[in-house]
């Protein structure tokens, strides 16, 4: 039996498991693995087969990041981990890709690392909401004032690492277009969305029954229209701008022949017309779209 009050401190130490491993045994070897106590220091050796070489430390999973370039890796044991010596023939040259976004808060971008001469590296943008990858700018670190500029149909695109290189994405906001009816009551439009810059918004409008489409307008204020850029119902605009369009729909007003200086052979074609079915005050009539 133990003394009242009394009590037992019980102390315990966390293991865990290091692995060192070769990317490739045929190249070289790693060594250091085992059980280490937890925030135990230690250190991972590497050595290369005649006729290759030691490139990288990296982690299990991550090929082409890199823990460290020193043959010999010291660390401090905090969890399991596996770190891979990467080796390669002395022949072959191993390049790195390094990626940025040209924004943060626009996209971000992933695929920087390590590669071997050949590789196609992958590059993968990831847009933020309402945002688009619009261009890569690629260039050889070694001549950064040369760049090459992509514009890519995907948010994926490979890269084949023949030298260093820096890319850098462009992502830009899509841009928005409102197509606007003066009258919902009289028709509607459609075409309002968001666009890439420089693409083709085609707008149509479409008249209710008894109504006419009068013509497309820019709503360049509160107050004020431009002039009429179109009095066809579809209309094509090449989007470099957020911008407001303004269909236009009018009455129609019947107006009796007689008013507006027609004859009978104007309408009808032919002045061969029996007046008693069309009646003496001409009821038949123009309908004239007037502008609201």
């Amino acid at each position: 039996s133990g003394n009242v009050g009394s009590s037992v401190r019980i102390c315990s130490n966390v293991n865990y498991h290091i692995v060192a491993q070769s990317s490739n045994e045929n190249y070289g070897k790693a060594y250091g693995s085992g059980w280490y106590i937890n925030g135990q220091d230690i250190v991972l050796t590497s050595e290369p087969i005649e006729g290759n070489t030691f490139r990288r430390w990296y982690l299990l999973g991550e090929p082409h990041g890199m823990v460290s370039d020193s043959s010999s890796l010291s660390l401090k044991v905090l969890h399991d981990d596996t770190y891979v010596a990467k080796f390669l023939p002395e022949d072959m040259s191993e390049y790195r890709l390094n990626v940025v976004s040209n924004n943060t808060s626009y996209g971000s971008v992933n695929g920087s690392g390590f590669y071997e001469e050949g590789d196609r590296a992958e590059i993968n943008a990831i847009p933020a909401s309402r945002y688009y990858l619009e261009s890569l700018e690629i260039s050889d670190a070694s001549a950064p004032s040369s760049t090459t500029t992509i514009y890519p149909t995907s948010d994926t695109v490979y890269v084949t690492m023949d030298s260093n290189k820096n890319v850098t994405a462009n992502f830009r906001p899509y841009i928005y277009i409102n197509a606007q009816s003066s009258d919902l009551t009289k028709g509607d439009v459609v075409g309002t969305g968001y666009y890439k810059y420089g693409a083709t918004a085609i707008l149509n409008a479409r008249e209710y029954s008894d109504y006419s489409f009068e013509g497309w307008y820019e709503v360049l204020s509160s107050t004020t229209l431009s002039e009429k850029l179109s009095s066809e119902k579809q209309m094509a605009v090449t989007v470099t701008g957020q911008k407001t369009y303004y269909a236009n729909f009018a009455d129609y007003v019947d107006v009796p022949l007689s008013q507006v200086g027609f004859s009978h052979q104007d309408v009808y074609g032919t002045s061969e017309i029996d007046t008693q079915s069309v009646g003496d005050n001409i009821t038949d009539v123009f309908k004239i779209g007037m502008m609201k």
